[in-house]
């Protein structure tokens, strides 16, 4: 809550401050037909819990997602995305590589760009540790805030709400799963092209 808090803190201080500098620029050209969109995105995350009996668990994330789209439409982007997640719980490491494609929307507010969109995603996990495989599919959502430090560049945060299902391989077995996530405030760059 309070990264959340200094967030929103620090949004409401750059537009007020903006406000005059907007007024002066046109930040709606970057959005319109045959402009490109170029960014990336990185999230991460800890988790540490102590147990009674002896019973300790440590998670440690970070994703890193570089991404290209092309407005076919005014306001609207095709987008694609790689996905890169270095994970670790309890010293077993997983790297997971993914692909992402999907429609991303912006709306204009002076020096500011509200967005929101959806992609299918594929995510491909292998882990050290019991050396199995995790393969999943599905759908993401994501929505965020772009500030344009200049006529071309912003920086952006978000969040995202995904659902993945697929299977897990280890040795002559394997199972179906599920998961869902939720990631509040990841953080990127976008340049508008």
């Amino acid at each position: 809550m309070k990264y959340l808090t200094i967030l929103t803190i620090l949004f409401l201080f750059i537009g007020f401050n903006s406000k005059a500098s907007a007024q002066n620029n046109n930040y709606e050209g970057n959005i319109g037909v045959g402009k490109f969109i170029l960014g990336g995105e990185i999230y991460y995350y800890t988790q540490d819990t102590e147990g009674e009996n002896q019973w300790d668990d440590e998670i440690k994330e970070i994703s890193f997602s570089p991404f290209l789209g092309y407005f076919f439409k005014e306001n609207l982007a095709v987008v694609g995305k790689l996905n890169y997640i270095d994970y670790e719980r309890n010293n077993n490491d997983s790297d997971s590589m993914g692909l992402g494609a999907g429609l991303r929307y912006f709306l204009p507010l002076g020096s500011f760009y509200l967005y929101f969109g959806g992609m299918l995603e594929l995510l491909n996990e292998d882990y050290e540790v019991g050396d199995y495989n995790v393969f999943m599919y599905g759908l993401s959502f994501q929505a965020g805030l772009i500030y344009m430090i200049t006529k071309n560049f912003g920086i952006s945060a978000g969040v995202e709400a995904a659902y993945l299902a697929g299977e897990r391989e280890w040795q002559d077995w394997d199972e179906d799963i599920d998961r869902t996530y939720f990631k509040l405030g990841y953080l990127g760059v976008q340049g508008f092209f």
